[in-house]
């Protein structure tokens, strides 16, 4: 009961806020997705090492995680990330709702159906997603006034992480040096699709953004790299380009 009468004061306490014009809805998703973050990385610290289980519908899990990349993507460019990011916003409170249902098991028929399917096993249900959705938050947030850096960003988490997870663990051959989860195969698909995102924003710091990475979704640490990525990767676009 502690949770929802939490979760409602905080919506409370955040429109009242952008009422009284003392913060944006920006400020308030930024403030969500950095609250995301660090619960991430104190849980990642204190709770023992988890043994993730893929399941055989990976493959499908991957090409819904790059389906709405692009997805979010096109929307961005047609409507404008001040509309998609509102939109964002309410649909990372419901997660929020939703994954609090789950944690105390109850039901909810479609969503289980979902879940049932695609989540990996030993993680908490419907966390990536919920990641992948703070970490969304926080790039639109951060780079609202530069669009075409937030579709690049949204890509790179998108469509080169799926597709260097579905490479590496179906044709993965060869491990990484410093990561025996993850392969050769794997980083290099993802480095070869980053790249693309020069066709979008033709800059040296593209490629310094896709370099990186490559390099931090390679690396062997817990933290959700759906919630890092975008963090990490629309910080090197902002600096530069503000």
């Amino acid at each position: 009961m502690i949770f929802p009468l939490a979760f409602g004061i905080g919506v409370l306490i955040g429109i009242s806020r952008v009422a009284l014009g003392v913060h944006t809805w920006y400020d308030i998703g930024g403030g969500i997705a950095i609250a995301g973050l660090s619960y991430n990385i104190a849980n990642t610290i204190l709770r023992r090492k988890r043994t993730i289980i893929y399941k055989a519908h990976e493959g499908g899990r991957q090409t819904i995680q790059a389906t709405f990349g692009l997805i979010f993507s096109v929307s961005i460019m047609a409507l404008g990330i001040r509309e998609v990011f509102s939109l964002l916003l309410v649909g990372t409170c419901l997660g929020i709702f939703i994954v609090h249902l789950k944690i105390i098991e109850l039901n909810i028929p479609f969503i289980d159906m979902m879940l049932n399917k695609f989540e990996r096993g030993g993680v908490v249900p419907g966390e990536g997603s919920l990641y992948y959705a703070l970490g969304m938050l926080f790039v639109l947030g951060l780079l609202r006034d530069h669009t075409l850096a937030a579709v690049c960003v949204v890509i790179i988490v998108s469509v080169s992480d799926a597709l260097s997870t579905y490479i590496g663990k179906s044709f993965g051959r060869y491990v990484l040096p410093w990561n025996s989860t993850k392969t050769i195969e794997g980083s290099l698909s993802f480095l070869g699709s980053a790249l693309c995102t020069l066709f979008i924003l033709p800059l040296p710091v593209t490629i310094v953004v896709v370099i990186v990475g490559t390099l931090v979704e390679s690396l062997p640490i817990e933290l959700n790299d759906n919630i890092t990525l975008p963090v990490i990767l629309s910080m090197l676009f902002y600096f530069p380009l503000k």
